[in-house]
Order: C-alpha cells, then structure tokens, then sequence
C-alpha cells in the first residue's frame, strides 16, 4: 500500500476528481481502496465515515480512515493513515500530500477514525 501511495504524492488537486492526473479527498481514498485492495468504498468523505467500525484515535494503525469537519458541520475531509501520525491526502492546496495528526489545524478538525483493514 505504501507504495501506491507515494506514487501518487504530488498528484493535483480537483473538486470530485477520481484519478487522471487529480483527485479529491475521498475520490483519493477510493482509488487507493480499489486499486490496491479490490475494495469497494463509498465516494463521499461522510459515506466513507459510516463504513467501517470507529477506532480509538490513541490506537490508530497504517491504513485506518481519518476524518475531519474543515468548513462546517459535517464530515468533509478524509486521509488514510500511515504511521507515527501521519497520514496522507488530497489537499485542496497541495494536491496528494502527508500531514500531521498533531499538526494544529488537522488536532483541531480531526473528527473520527475508522478501520477498514487489517494491514500488517
């Protein structure tokens, strides 16, 4: 999976964007599901949020759906995470990217994890 991931780091961004050169949030988390494990997933971060079974944030593991409220009242955002608080995802600024879980501005969005996978 990892590979696959940093592959795409520096890829563009695009509102609803699915692959070709640009993605979304959770258009990313999508190709990334379904490119490198056959899985099927909901399109939308919120979609994606109810998918799987809520993990505790202290017992996140490489692979695990991070899920953040960045412009109102509802889930918005989501990243895949890596390890030691990283995780990586579509920035509306940077395209594909990583970023901190104890980065301020992620702390304080950062909403739910969820568990999709059993990756060792």
């Amino acid at each position: 999976m990892l590979e696959n991931l940093t592959e795409l780091v520096g890829t563009g961004y695009r509102y609803g964007g699915t692959g070709n050169g640009a993605f979304d949030c959770s258009g990313f988390v999508q190709h990334i599901f379904r490119d490198t494990f056959n899985a099927r997933i909901p399109r939308t971060a919120r979609n994606q949020s109810r998918f799987g079974p809520e993990t505790d944030d202290g017992e996140l593991q490489r692979g695990d759906l991070v899920f953040f409220r960045l412009g109102g009242s509802r889930i918005d955002h989501v990243g895949i995470y890596l390890d030691d608080g990283l995780f990586v995802h579509a920035s509306s600024s940077k395209g594909v990217t990583l970023a901190s879980l104890r980065h301020p501005y992620y702390a304080r969005h950062f909403i739910k994890a969820v568990r999709l996978l059993e990756i060792r």
